[in-house]
């Protein structure tokens, strides 16, 4: 068997290449070749800034401030912990503006995955604390960036406005997916459909035998079978759902099977899930909701 590193080479280098031919094919221009120079925050009119620099730039505004400023105290206090934290690998981390960070690699969560009342209670919490675990990240050419782990992290700041904490690591495109890899496996919400649509993504833009992949995971290779059928869920059956993330595999497997074995299961499966939905939200709750 060849080693982890190794096989992870292989592994993004297909990935490097399917995509350089999606890109080509749509249009898209390929991305330079070689690291990119980093410019100073000011010449991105701060789409970076460095963690320490953004202490110093809002100790000076805090300053200069005629009256009492609780949000610019509030931001201080947060560049000031995430300062602490880092210690002496403070100069890895960047507040970016989430426009300039781009996300080439395989898709890892469904749609709902931001929404909800989780993903709710992220936007608050970063809303009202700031946010505290950095998302990574790493660099390219002409002030770009493109994001390893800490999806719903960016999109929390997206959402709100802000700038997301991210710590610049020097990853190349197997360390990258193996960043993306190890985040997936320590989430305690990842579901079996999320897993599955991320094995199908890596899958699709290789080449090879089933097992060989099976063997780059430390899957067995029936498993692999497994979630690449998974990934075939219907996507009406998800969009339906009210936690998409929730089924389980076996659970998933069975509606699966019911959806192959019948040509019109998946018509009552909708039915009935949009029957569930009716029953949970009358129209008489909706006109009344209409009105308020």
């Amino acid at each position: 068997m060849k080693p982890a590193a190794s096989r992870f080479g292989t592994l993004a280098q297909a990935v490097r290449d399917r995509t350089a031919m999606t890109d080509a094919a749509s249009g898209r221009p390929a991305a330079p070749e070689g690291a990119g120079v980093h410019r100073p925050a000011a010449a991105l009119n701060l789409a970076a800034e460095g963690l320490r620099e953004r202490v110093v730039r809002l100790e000076a505004e805090l300053a200069k401030a005629s009256t009492a400023n609780a949000g610019l105290e509030r931001a201080l206090a947060h560049a000031r912990d995430a300062a602490g934290r880092a210690g002496d690998s403070a100069d890895e981390f960047l507040f970016l503006d989430p426009s300039v960070i781009a996300d080439p690699l395989p898709r890892d969560r469904l749609p709902g995955a931001f929404e909800g009342p989780e993903f709710t209670a992220l936007l608050e919490d970063i809303r009202h604390n700031g946010q505290n675990d950095a998302i990574t990240v790493r660099r390219q050419p002409e002030g770009r960036y493109e994001i390893a782990a800490g999806r719903r992290r960016l999109e929390a700041c997206r959402r709100l406005g802000l700038s997301v904490l991210a710590r610049i690591r020097a990853l190349d495109d197997a360390a990258m997916l193996r960043v993306q890899f190890s985040e997936n496996e320590r989430r305690e919400d990842i579901s079996a459909l999320e897993r599955a649509r991320w094995f199908a993504e890596v899958r699709a833009r290789l080449e090879g035998p089933g097992r060989e992949l099976a063997a780059q995971f430390g899957l067995d290779p029936s498993t692999l079978s497994l979630y690449l059928r998974l990934s075939r869920f219907p996507a009406e059956i998800i969009e339906r759902l009210e936690e998409p993330r929730r089924p389980a595999v076996l659970r998933a497997r069975r509606v699966m099977e019911a959806v192959e074995a019948s040509p019109d299961a998946l018509a009552r499966i909708l039915e009935a899930l949009d029957a569930y939905r009716r029953r949970r939200n009358p129209p008489s709750t909706r006109m009344s909701r209409s009105r308020c």
